[in-house]
């Protein structure tokens, strides 16, 4: 198996007053990237295609998703499962603003 994975739009911070730091821009996409790659599909099926997060991080830097778009059903569910609950390495994200990142996940088994 083999994923490729590109951030589309690499940082912005929804519905929060300012626009993140460049400790947010440079960090949390390739966090975000490892934990979608690292986690093995439940289900071996096509996960190719474009999803959209949302998500919160908590006092103690745990992942709380918010909302997750896709057309495609396993991959949306490929990343709730990878995210929710996960702690984030990054420490500049200002704990309950909401993230919001896209990537274009390409899965070829």
């Amino acid at each position: 198996m083999s994923v490729i994975f590109t951030c589309l739009l690499t940082a912005t911070t929804a519905f929060a007053g300012n626009g993140p730091d460049i400790c947010n821009r440079q960090s949390y996409p390739k966090e975000i990237a490892s934990l979608l790659t690292s986690e093995k599909p439940f289900f071996e099926e096509d996960l190719s295609g474009v999803v959209t997060i949302r998500f919160t991080v908590d006092q103690d830097k745990a992942i709380h998703i918010v909302e997750v778009e896709s057309t495609n059903l396993f991959l949306k569910s490929h990343a709730l499962e990878a995210l929710e609950g996960k702690q984030m390495e990054t420490e500049c994200l200002p704990d309950q603003e909401v993230y919001e990142i896209t990537v274009k996940f390409n899965y070829a088994a």
